[in-house]
């Protein structure tokens, strides 16, 4: 493998993980907070409104993440990054 063969790689793998992190962020928001399925799913199911609205709250930090986000890419992670 050459050097530019292997950065081209590194740049690919790099890509790779932002797009499954970037994805798994969003799922938790995705099954809580849009279309209300979830919530409508529990209710058929016969759950109470008090715990369909305390499992909302999953919701909250990713309604948040433009707060924090900026945080987390300002300040060095503790682990070590590629």
């Amino acid at each position: 493998m050459t050097a530019a063969n292997d950065g081209s790689l590194r740049q690919v793998r790099k890509m790779g993980s932002l797009l499954m992190l970037g994805f798994a962020g969003g799922l938790p928001f995705l099954l809580t907070g849009t279309g209300r399925a979830l919530q409508a799913w529990l209710k058929t199911e016969g759950v109470s409104d008090t715990v369909i609205g305390l499992f909302s709250l999953a919701a909250l930090p990713y309604s948040l993440k433009v707060f924090w986000a900026p945080l987390l890419d300002r300040f060095i992670p503790p682990f070590p990054r590629a």
